[in-house]
Parts: C-alpha cells; sequence; structure tokens
C-alpha cells in the first residue's frame, strides 16, 4: 500500500527537479536582440597612440596567445580586434566559449566592446550565465583603463 502512494510522488519528485533544473540551462541558438554586447567607454589621459599601444601590451599580459586571436591592428586608427575565449560554466560543467574584442582609442577615450559569441558545441550561452559574463567583461575594461592610465 505504501509502494503505490511513494512511488508516484518520488517520480513526481524526479521530473520537477529535472525540469526546473534545466530550465535555466536550456539549448540555445542565438541571442535575443541587443543581448550578449558590452560597451565600456573610458576617458584616458593618453594620446591616441600611446593608448592604442598600452592597449596592445594589455592584451598580450592577459590574453592568452593574443598574436593568434590577435585579427586587426589599426594603429593609426586606434583599433584592436581580437577573438579570444573564455571559460563559461553551465550547469556546472565548463565550456569554451568565444568573444569578440574591440578596442577602440581615440579623443581621450578606450572604447572597449565584447560580443559574446557560441559555445564549443556550437550553441549560445544561457540567460542565467550573461549577468556573470557581462561582470567578467566590466573586471576586464576596468583592468585595461587601470593599466592605460597608470602606464
Amino acid at each position: 500500500m505504501r509502494y503505490n502512494i511513494l512511488f508516484p510522488t518520488l517520480i513526481a519528485i524526479i521530473i520537477a527537479l529535472s525540469v526546473s533544473g534545466c530550465a535555466n540551462v536550456t539549448t540555445r541558438y542565438g541571442f535575443d536582440p541587443g543581448e550578449g554586447v558590452y560597451t565600456y567607454t573610458n576617458a584616458v589621459t593618453k594620446e591616441q597612440a600611446a593608448a592604442y599601444y598600452l592597449a596592445e601590451e594589455w592584451l598580450s599580459l592577459n590574453i592568452d596567445d593574443a598574436n593568434k586571436v590577435i585579427n586587426l591592428r589599426q594603429p593609426e586608427t586606434g583599433t584592436l580586434v581580437a577573438k579570444p575565449s573564455i571559460l563559461v560554466s553551465v550547469a556546472y560543467v565548463p565550456y569554451w566559449a568565444s568573444y569578440t574584442l574591440k578596442i577602440g582609442c581615440k579623443d581621450n577615450q578606450v572604447i572597449t566592446t565584447f560580443t559574446m559569441g557560441t559555445l564549443e558545441n556550437g550553441t549560445y550561452p544561457p540567460r542565467d550565465a550573461m549577468p556573470s559574463l557581462e561582470a567578467r567583461f566590466a573586471s576586464l575594461a576596468a583592468s585595461l583603463h587601470e593599466y592605460i592610465e597608470t602606464n
């Protein structure tokens, strides 16, 4: 008799836990409009050329294999574009994810734009991973700004 009540209850609990656990990590094949792009603008005391070369130096110190991931170097316009990777945790499983980092140095400003790409499995990070990614990108932009200002 207890078996008849216990078994369906146990099945219901397992289904509820698996559905609630998967709700935040559903497979995504794209971002909502405007999602996954983070831009930070910081005033700097350096001229364009100095800020550009310091940004390039910062990349080499903070991004693994910087020479492999930098896709565009334009000192004349103060523009750097790199495509590094970042670890993203999805349901406690780490995945490498690509992103684009664009650094623009001009008019005593450094404009840093991060555009999130896909995970190594071809899908996009889940919605619940986006706030921590945004915080990491903000930290990188702040680190770049500090490096330019102190060197």
